[in-house]
Order: C-alpha cells, then sequence, then structure tokens
C-alpha cells in the first residue's frame, strides 16, 4: 500500500509536469527563450513562431497575471543568473544571448537585478 501511494503520488506529478509543458504558457516562455538567443525576440516574432494571434498571447498572458514584457524580463533574468553561475562564458556572449546588444546595458540589468555586477556574481561563485 506504501509503494503504491508513492508510485501514485510519482505518477501525478509526472503528469503534472507534462501538462506544464505542454501549456501554453510554457510554449509562450519557450519560444521567447529561443528568439532570444537569435536576437529576434519580439512579440510580433514569437506569436508568428507559436502560429497564433498576438492578441491570443496577450490574452493569455495575461490570464497567468503576467504581461509579454514581464515575461520577457523574467526570462532574462533568469537565464543572465544561471548562465553567470554555470557557465564560463564570456559576458559579451551571455549579453548577446539573452538580446542585449551592448554590454553596458547587460551589466546595468544584471546588477538591477542581482545588486552586483555580472563579475562580482562570478567571482562570487568562483570563490566558493
Amino acid at each position: 500500500e506504501n509503494l503504491y501511494s508513492i508510485i501514485q503520488k510519482a505518477a501525478g506529478e509526472e503528469q503534472a509536469a507534462f501538462a506544464q509543458r505542454g501549456s501554453p504558457l510554457h510554449r509562450i516562455a519557450d519560444e521567447i527563450s529561443e528568439t532570444m538567443k537569435t536576437g529576434t525576440c519580439s512579440l510580433q516574432t514569437v506569436a508568428s513562431n507559436l502560429g497564433i494571434s498576438q492578441r491570443s498571447i496577450q490574452r493569455l498572458l495575461a490570464e497567468e497575471g503576467t504581461s509579454f514584457r514581464q515575461l520577457t524580463e523574467e526570462i532574462r533574468r533568469s537565464a543572465a543568473g544561471r548562465y553567470l553561475r554555470e557557465t564560463n562564458l564570456p559576458m559579451k556572449e551571455i549579453a548577446f544571448l539573452l538580446g542585449f546588444s551592448e554590454i553596458s546595458t547587460f551589466s546595468r540589468a544584471v546588477k538591477s537585478w542581482y545588486g552586483q555586477p555580472p563579475k562580482e556574481i562570478r567571482r562570487t561563485i568562483s570563490s566558493s
């Protein structure tokens, strides 16, 4: 009986994760991440790539309590932290992958998100 409840719980979690992967919000977030890497991240591009209207994306995001701009910023912030902590990519490359055309703009954004410049975040991780 105990084993059955463990299996049932694991199956439920897997099913929830699967449902989440197929959710429109997840698809939108994935597309934002992909278009960000190519420097083409815009509501128009994401909508076109997903085959849905810009207005539909805006409605879906509003239902989730967010906007295209907010979701894009959250994805950028999260990816910046991950790239800085888990890779040795040059700052310029990270900035480009996140859709920043200037490293100075990237540095200001990271400082506003994390309270310290990118080099300091990396230095803190290296010294740990």
